[in-house]
């Protein structure tokens, strides 16, 4: 019989827990998402922060959790003690474990070391205890997001075994990864297998970067096209010069002053400005109110999403560059611009954020998620629709439990028009560390008559092989289709549109 599955968005700073109930599969249209569910921590909360913390019990034997004598925290009861004990808290964990070459954590609470592995296994034993306590039963088996393949955020081999054995030792069994980007598409049903082409731009604004990534969808295939990301967007950025502003606030009204030295009051700050970001996403206004909050003076204060959006203009600034360079490169890469995007991640729900995109990509579609859920949830509800489809058809036991580690070109790949070309005038046709087995289509203008192209290796530009063509009257740009195999071989056609002009074939190097 089908069992239910996790899906679990394993974020830098958050995590999110959707779960799929094979039981109301009868009662429900089988394309819908009604029997996905994003569950809630035992504090209502839908987000659940990636931190755990030791602290001395106060009532030994008591504690839900506990070694030697050490109360266990993980999730928001871990960061709500973060400011009174921040030697023995430890948030993201995703960063702990995909540390390249990670140590023995010390933990002065239990004063001793603890493995990476060992550490975080407290938190995914939040996460099973959670989803037994809300479900009602245990769920042990689990799809888990993670960034994507060539992006320099992704997990190594090595990172990822160390995940899974955490997630093991907590009484999960990861049964297969799914990239940010996938799981994201699938939120949102794009995996509809007689869907017509469509070039989607997923734009995830997560707690630590940005990230845009574009993808040609067809018959639910996710082609990766090209991508940019940035810290200078992100959460955590919003976060901060909300609390900046606000400390300055505090130091005008109160004459204390608040800088990054008082630690612990700026951390306490940090966290309520964190609830007023969500807060602005969906409405108009936010109230923060902190007793005792340096000094032993409160801070109360209220702020419009108007003036937070104020604070926001570097940020912004930056995101619509990176749209602008995303929307470039869908051109250069040959047929139609961005299409449809793709909104994930908290702040992307910001009006601000939904607003530049919609002015950048005019003609673009936002489509409808699958089911009913916040963009910060979309990642962990593709997980968990990854987990049903692998269920429903048979394959979840044959999946391997860690990801196959991509093949990746490791140079750039030009085309230029000309016998001597510079970097500036080549046009780029593969980017480095693109994920193999890759095809570009794209239009090349003739700088002559008579058709001549070439292909380059690198920023230093190596030839690997020219074409000479005859081209027809009138014809001023040509298609040029390239394609990568997973050996490093490349094949080069030219066409006018309606026949091929010219092919050439270059072996692996």
């Amino acid at each position: 019989t089908d069992m239910s599955i996790i899906g679990l968005d394993l974020g830098s700073h958050h995590a999110s827990i959707a779960i799929w109930f094979p039981e109301k599969e009868k009662e429900n249209d089988e394309s819908s998402s009604s029997n996905i569910e994003v569950i809630a921590d035992d504090l209502g909360s839908r987000t659940i922060p990636t931190a755990v913390a030791f602290r001395h019990s106060t009532s030994p034997g008591n504690s839900h959790s506990e070694i030697s004598g050490c109360e266990v925290l993980s999730g928001s009861a871990a960061v709500s003690q973060q400011h009174k004990n921040p030697s023995n808290t430890f948030d993201d964990i995703r960063k702990l474990l995909s540390a390249s070459e990670p140590v023995p954590i010390k933990v002065p609470a239990l004063d001793k070391e603890l493995s990476v592995q060992d550490l975080t296994s407290h938190f995914f034993r939040n996460i099973h205890n959670q989803v037994k306590q809300q479900v009602g039963k245990a769920v042990r088996d689990c799809i888990v997001t993670i960034p994507d393949e060539g992006s320099p955020f992704s997990l190594s081999a090595e990172a990822l075994k160390r995940l899974t054995e955490a997630a093991q030792a907590g009484g999960l069994r990861i049964k297969s990864f799914i990239s940010d980007s996938a799981a994201s598409l699938l939120a949102y049903g794009l995996d509809v297998p007689d869907s017509a082409p469509r070039r989607t731009l997923v734009l995830d604004v997560g707690w630590s970067k940005t990230e845009l990534t574009l993808l040609d969808v067809s018959g639910g295939l996710f082609v990766p096209v090209t991508r940019r990301q940035s810290a200078a967007v992100s959460g955590s950025v919003f976060v901060g010069l909300l609390a900046d502003h606000c400390a300055k606030d505090f130091t005008r009204k109160t004459k204390v002053p608040l800088t990054a030295e008082n630690s612990r009051s700026m951390l306490r700050l940090r966290r309520e400005c964190e609830g007023a970001v969500k807060a602005l996403s969906t409405g108009q206004e936010a109230t923060l109110d902190l007793d005792s909050l340096c000094e032993g003076a409160d801070y109360s204060s209220k702020i419009s999403r108007a003036r937070f959006e104020d604070l926001l203009a570097g940020p912004l600034a930056v995101l619509r560059g990176l749209l602008g360079e995303i929307s470039a490169a869908a051109l250069d890469q040959g047929g139609p611009g961005v299409q449809q995007v793709c909104l994930c991640g908290g702040p992307s729900a910001l009006p601000r954020i939904v607003h530049t995109a919609k002015t950048l990509f005019p003609s673009a579609a936002f489509p409808s998620p699958r089911g009913r859920f916040e963009p910060s949830e979309a990642q962990c509800m593709g997980a968990a629709v990854h987990g049903k489809q692998l269920q429903q058809q048979g394959l979840l036991e044959a999946v391997p439990s860690s990801c196959p580690s991509a093949v990746r070109s490791l140079q750039a790949v030009y085309l230029s028009s000309t016998a001597s070309p510079s970097l500036a005038a080549c046009l780029l046709v593969l980017e480095p560390l693109s994920c193999l087995p890759a095809r570009r289509t794209l239009q090349a203008s003739l700088c002559s008559p008579s058709g001549y192209l070439q292909l380059l290796l690198g920023d230093a530009l190596r030839p690997l092989g020219d074409l000479v063509f005859s081209v027809p009257a009138g014809l001023q740009q040509v298609s040029v289709s390239v394609a990568a195999s997973e050996d490093g071989s490349l094949s080069l056609e030219v066409s006018d549109g309606e026949r091929v002009l010219a092919s050439l074939s270059v072996p692996a190097l």
